[in-house]
């Protein structure tokens, strides 16, 4: 340390300001002292989609445009369709949210790490069904043991084709991916893309039929850690 005096205030200043104490013209109020600290760890790292929300719902309008026209060009069916708004949740909590029987398409999706859901809602293989065959799209009550039949199989292969090329056209402005299907079940139960308490990025692709009883959807959902590592 430096011998040299580096004090701010003078000995002149220091009394005069304990002649002020003294005599009680110094206001003793304490400033902010009533003012409620708050604490911060400055290690801490709260999972955000910060930017990268703005990425995902600029890929999320793109794969709603290409799969639209290839929906009508394909299957003869044009659907209202509403732009999924990216949603950051547990993983629980989200696919504890899907009921069975659905189809569940789990891919890897390079160059992202880990593996992304491609999840659709039976109403949406029901009224691609419908559609094909020259009927009106409508609502069909299932139970969670009844498994696909062959026919909606072919339209499950349809709509997953139809998917996943929409998808790599959406990312190409970012990245070129590669989507390698892995397995497909209809129980959300047996998709194991993350642990519980990691978060993924659902991205919800909602259907709008005549009948409002039923909410027909097709999820994409990645991981947060795919996402966060490809920024």
């Amino acid at each position: 340390m430096s011998e040299k005096d580096d004090s701010l205030l003078s000995a002149d200043e220091l009394a005069a300001i304990e002649d002020m104490v003294a005599s009680g013209q110094l206001d003793s109020d304490i400033f902010n002292a009533n003012v409620e600290a708050e604490s911060f760890a400055i290690a801490r790292n709260e999972e955000s989609l910060g930017g990268s929300s703005t990425a995902i719902f600029q890929i999320n309008e793109r794969f709603h445009r290409f799969f639209r026209n290839r929906l009508l060009t394909e299957l003869d069916y044009n659907p209202r369709m509403a732009v999924a708004e990216p949603e950051l949740m547990k993983y629980d909590e989200y696919i504890h949210s899907v009921h069975s029987p659905a189809s569940i398409n789990i891919t890897e999706m390079s160059p992202l790490k880990g593996e992304t859901l491609f999840i659709i809602h039976p109403q949406v293989i029901f009224s691609c069904l419908d559609n094909w065959y020259g009927g009106q799209a409508r609502p069909l009550t299932i139970t969670e043991e009844r498994g696909f039949t062959s026919n909606e199989n072919a339209i499950i292969d349809s709509l997953c084709d139809l998917i996943f090329q929409s998808m790599r056209e959406a990312w190409a402005p970012y990245v070129e991916i590669d989507i390698r299907p892995i397995n497909r079940d209809i129980n959300p139960l047996f998709a194991n893309i993350a642990a519980d308490d990691e978060s993924v990025v659902v991205n919800r692709f909602a259907l709008k039929l005549s009948d409002e009883s039923v909410d027909p959807y097709i999820d994409v959902v990645y991981t947060y850690q795919s996402l966060n590592l490809q920024r």
